[in-house]
């Protein structure tokens, strides 16, 4: 969107609640002189600029139309070189802290350039929650604290100048997360109930039943496997949710259960061997997360089996990392190229072995777990 400077400062003034009269009082210039910016009869004076992205709390390139440019190519690649930052392993959380605070200030950075991107802005409030979900244990409060209040201004400009539905929508759900983690539950739950009742696969499920009538196979058979990726994204987040809520109340069994089925569903659509799903699965709550409940059963065993299978499954997803390729599964056979954007965290996987090293005690005698012990580092 390219506004003029004249259409830019009307706009700011009235989003500020200013009169004219206000606005010039603060810039020390006659409200004529603003009413004039406004109109397009003047222009400010050059030494104005600044005092005016001052008072408007705006980088000066938004007073010169470039609020909400999307310059996708060259924002793709700062993202991009963003997220590679994260893509190792790293000696301690303080070490893995600084790099995510690293990548905070990139963002910043960029957005300088790109006032108001909504796909730095939406990237940035992520970053900000999920650098505080992850470390909140090493870091200072004051500092939880600004980067979640940063991260909710950020998700409601994307909200405020996003024309992308997904990114609004996405946008929502970053700040109800950051609410409820600084325990605003009222404020959370008013956002969630602001998030669109919707279906997202409607269409696509629609559109495979229309090929089945038309007799089109071989189209339909590409659509349920499409509809089955995205579904499977969202069925994945309820039932490890559901499985940490039964741990949490000691249910341990049920836990477990959950944790399997979702294993074994995966396993079941991409393969036993080599299969790396198209979107985030981590290997905490395929293998570390049911591994810890059946320690509490009293399944020692069984429960180094899965340790020693996340360590695999760790290694596996390196190789995939962010790469675009097809892949070869049992039943969806189908899939169209995609980028495998797996999140490879052994740092993760560290730190969530290292939360359980206590409940991890009976396994201490067992040379296989002492073993994944050394090779992460951890003894």
């Amino acid at each position: 969107m390219n506004e003029t400077i004249g259409q830019v400062i009307r706009r700011l003034r009235k989003e500020r609640n200013f009169t004219q009269e206000e606005l010039a009082e603060q810039l020390g210039v006659t409200a004529q002189a603003v009413s004039k910016w406004e109109s397009e009869i003047g222009m400010p004076d050059i030494s104005q600029v600044v005092p005016l992205a001052t008072v408007f709390g705006v980088p000066t390139d938004v007073l010169f139309g470039r609020y909400g440019v999307n310059d996708s190519e060259d924002v793709g690649r700062i993202c991009e070189e963003i997220e590679q930052m994260n893509n190792r392993t790293f000696a301690s959380d303080e070490e893995a802290l600084a790099v995510e605070m690293q990548m905070i200030g990139r963002y910043r950075e960029a957005l300088k350039t790109y006032p108001n991107n909504t796909r730095l802005l939406l990237d940035l409030c992520a970053q900000s929650y999920l650098t505080v979900q992850e470390y909140s244990e090493i870091m200072e409060a004051k500092q939880q604290e600004e980067l979640l209040n940063e991260s909710i201004r950020n998700g409601n400009l994307v909200i405020k100048y996003s024309s992308e539905t997904a990114e609004v929508i996405n946008a929502r759900r970053w700040i109800a997360a950051v609410y409820a983690k600084m325990n605003r539950w009222n404020e959370a739950y008013e956002t969630v109930g602001q998030l669109p009742l919707l279906f997202e696969d409607i269409r696509g499920i629609r559109l495979a039943e229309l090929k089945w009538e038309a007799g089109e196979t071989k189209e339909e058979r590409e659509l349920r496997c499409d509809n089955l990726h995205e579904l499977l994204k969202t069925l994945h987040h309820q039932v490890v949710m559901l499985g940490h809520n039964y741990a949490k109340e000691g249910q341990y069994e049920d836990a477990y259960r959950c944790y399997s089925f979702l294993r074994g569903l995966i396993v079941l659509l991409y393969g036993e061997e080599e299969y790396v799903p198209p979107f985030h699965v981590s290997s905490i709550f395929l293998y570390i997360d049911p591994a810890f409940c059946l320690v509490k059963l009293g399944r020692y065993e069984e429960a180094v089996d899965l340790l020693e299978q996340g360590v695999l499954f760790e290694e596996k997803q390196a190789k995939h990392y962010n790469v675009r390729e097809k892949l070869e599964t049992p039943l969806l056979r189908e899939n169209t190229f995609h980028y495998v954007g797996n999140e490879y965290g052994p740092s993760r996987v560290k730190a969530r072995i290292r939360r359980y090293r206590k409940d991890f005690a009976p396994l201490e005698e067992n040379p296989r777990y002492r073993a994944i012990l050394e090779k992460l580092g951890e003894r």
